[in-house]
Order: structure tokens, then sequence, then C-alpha cells
């Protein structure tokens, strides 16, 4: 879920070993965590983050896996935890197409709170993307790994991007080194300015 050499960097290092334990316990003094010194501003979002909850939602590649993090503990860290107001669940490699476990941690945290950034196949239709957009999604992660089933490379992004951009989603692009040159994307749509919508 969230990287505990970001939360020790950040002086929050106290905050990193309830992610294991927090699964079942929302109330953040009963399970020893300290309101961090550092207020956040109201409205702040915390943007990549991942739920893991492989016992409700099996790994199609356990090897990208991790322990459990399930939205108890995405809640009780984040928001309760940390204070952020709203989060951007971001569908884990592990998990390849199948956004059940991401989309399912939206609907928990709630449309108010929660939105998600998922994969899918590279055949992905509007109609598909548009049910995902119902279910919170509002952007497309895609991975310079390269195509594997239940991962969107680079390569698919010119055929996607339009796509994304009517539903005003934008495209997360996991690069794993500067190697990697992505050709520039025009869609022609113009930006909503950065609301929460």
């Amino acid at each position: 879920m969230v990287c505990n050499s970001f939360l020790a960097a950040a002086g929050f290092d106290q905050l990193s070993a309830p992610l294991q334990s927090a699964s079942g316990n929302r109330d953040t003094k009963a399970m020893g965590l300290p309101r961090p010194t550092v207020v956040l501003p109201e409205g702040a979002v915390e943007c990549h983050s991942h739920v893991y909850d492989p016992d409700r939602f099996p790994f199609l590649d356990p090897a990208l896996g991790e322990a459990p993090h399930p939205v108890s503990a995405y809640r009780a860290v984040l928001l309760e935890g940390l204070g952020f107001s709203r989060v951007v669940v971001v569908q884990p490699g592990a998990y390849g197409a199948d956004n059940r476990c991401t989309l399912d941690a939206v609907a928990q945290l709630g449309l108010e709170r929660a939105r998600a950034v998922v994969a899918t196949a590279a055949d992905a239709t509007a109609e598909h993307l548009r049910e995902l957009h119902r279910a919170g999604a509002r952007g497309l992660r895609l991975s310079s790994r390269g195509a594997a089933p239940g991962r969107l490379s680079l390569d698919d992004a010119p055929r996607l991007a339009p796509l994304c951009a009517d539903l005003g989603w934008h495209l997360a692009l996991q690069i794993r080194d500067g190697s990697y040159q992505i050709p520039l994307i025009r869609t022609d749509v113009p930006s909503r300015g950065g609301r929460w919508t």
C-alpha cells in the first residue's frame, strides 16, 4: 500500500508498522497510531497507493504481490492517521487487469473520498471504460515492463489515450528506466482543470 521508506523519510515511520496489523480496527488511537505533527491542508489528496487483499481477491501474479494491506488499513493509516481528505487507489501489478480489489476499496471508502487508477486489457472499449468510470476510475495505468496478460504496455497509449481523454482521465505511465520514450499523444480534448470529478 504505502511505501514504508516514504513514511520513514517523511517522519511518519511510526505509522508504517501498523499497515500489517490494521486489518480490522479503524480507531487510530486504539491502534496506537499517533497523529503526525505535520497537519495536511483541507482537501489534501494521497495520490498513489495500493490495496492488497489476497484473501478476498487472489493475485494474478503472486510474484508482484505484497503482504495484505486491506481497506481498513488504508483508511486507518492514510485518512485517519495521516489526515488525507481523499485518496487515489492505484491498481497494483499483482492483480493485472482484474480491478475488483481496487474498485472494492473505492466503494468501501466512498466516491466522495476515493478514486481509482485502473488497468485494462489492450482491447478495452469505450463502454468498458465508462463502466469503470461509474465505479470511480479516473485514470489508466500503463507500464514500460511490456505487454503481459492483464498489463498494458506504453505502446497501447496512442489507442487508449483518446478514449481516456473523452472521460477526463489521465494516463499513469509506469516507466522503469529512462530508456523508453513515448511519442507525444494528441487528444484534442480540453483539460478539466484538475477538479475532483
